[in-house]
């Protein structure tokens, strides 16, 4: 799944990346500038012992994009509402665009994924024709070469495909919704073994509620989530066993993660909770609204929960980045920041990791 699709997803299977009300994210190996925060709002500044995050490409405000990292200097970028492609291969530093045969205003890009340096999807929402007569079919961007060149594959079903996960490059799952129109909303799970010729639906697995919610810890192991319900694959997609009936409530619309088979996280508008044997049963470790950042390893991870709301119409309240190095026995709470935001972390490595948020990719590596 892409990084910045939980977003949707796969979405969107990314990475942290904080923008700060009046703070200013400078260039390339330059710090973060504290924020001072008016009205009684905090004032406490970004920070995160043992990091330092850099912005390595800055596009125009318009775009915003979807990306997925290969490794430490090879990753790949499409944006949202303009359907280019870019890719670097040294970390960040220069990017290099590559041809799309997809028209601006025709397609929206949902998800992005390569299982290796060469092979990679990209998952888009067909709109040619509408609003009046709209197509909307199962819909793929392909590469075979490092993106070079990309080929469009479209099935026969009608629908959108969302979040996806590929195991090789003719077999894959994703969650979609179906028939012609995107605002039916119909939750359904696809496997396809001919590289998104055709879909078949997998059923049974999404009966109650529209969902996002497809992880994969790796190529074989991966969770999908229906509201309450958490079910789990050992072979990549190809069949999958009901874990439990009772996730926490609230999580429908918000992103989860496993970082060993046993352990994972699910975050809420009520809380922040943890599982340690396999997603059977559930312990809240806190309450408030948190985002889950992400885990550099199953020891080290991020997240960021709202302390305290402000009543106005925009986005308003204090934020406090919380840091753990044990696996979630302990969490650091960092000094509140006014308006903290977060995008989902892709660590590419120990060291390494990206993050989009809009229009900017943000670099995070260890110092």
């Amino acid at each position: 799944m892409s990084l910045s699709y939980m977003n949707y997803s796969t979405t969107l299977a990314i990475l942290v990346v904080l923008l700060l009300t009046g703070c200013q994210i400078n260039l390339f190996n330059r710090p973060i500038s504290p924020i001072v925060s008016p009205n009684g709002r905090a004032t406490g500044k970004f920070q995160v012992d043992g990091w330092q995050i850099d912005t390595v490409l800055r596009g125009p405000n318009y775009k915003s994009y979807l990306a997925h990292f290969v490794n430490e200097q090879v990753g790949y970028l499409v944006s949202t509402n303009y359907v280019d492609i870019q890719k670097t291969t040294d970390g960040g530093r220069t990017w290099t665009t590559q041809p799309s045969p997809l028209q601006t205003g025709r397609a929206y890009p949902r998800d992005i994924e390569f299982i290796d340096d060469k092979t990679g999807f990209i998952s888009y929402q067909d709109t040619e024709g509408c609003p009046n007569g709209c197509r909307t079919r199962y819909s793929l961007l392909t590469t075979t070469n490092g993106g070079s060149t990309w080929t469009v594959v479209q099935a026969p079903e009608q629908g959108v495909l969302l979040s996806m996960h590929f195991t090789s490059a003719t077999e894959g799952v994703a969650t979609a919704t179906e028939g012609a129109s995107f605002t039916t909303l119909s939750p359904i799970l696809l496997r396809t073994t001919n590289g998104g010729k055709s879909w078949q639906k997998i059923p049974d697995i999404l009966p109650a509620a529209y969902t996002y919610s497809l992880y994969f810890l790796d190529a074989q192991m991966g969770f999908i989530r229906n509201e309450r319900q958490l079910f789990r694959t050992t072979d990549g997609g190809r069949t999958w066993a009901l874990v439990t009936t009772a996730l926490p409530t609230n999580v429908t619309y918000q992103p989860f993660r496993f970082i060993t088979n046993q352990t994972g996280y699910v975050t809420s508008y009520d809380g922040f909770s943890q599982t340690t044997d396999g997603g059977k049963t559930w312990l809240n470790l806190w309450t408030g609204s948190t985002d889950l950042v992400g885990f550099v390893t199953p020891s080290e991870g991020f997240s960021i929960r709202t302390v305290k709301y402000y009543p106005n119409d925009i986005p308003d309240s204090d934020r406090e980045l919380r840091h753990t190095l044990n696996g979630g026995k302990t969490w650091k709470a960092y000094p509140l920041v006014h308006n903290l935001s977060v995008a989902s972390v892709q660590f590419v490595s120990e060291r390494v990791g990206y993050a989009v948020q809009n229009n900017m990719v943000l670099r995070w590596i260890r110092r």
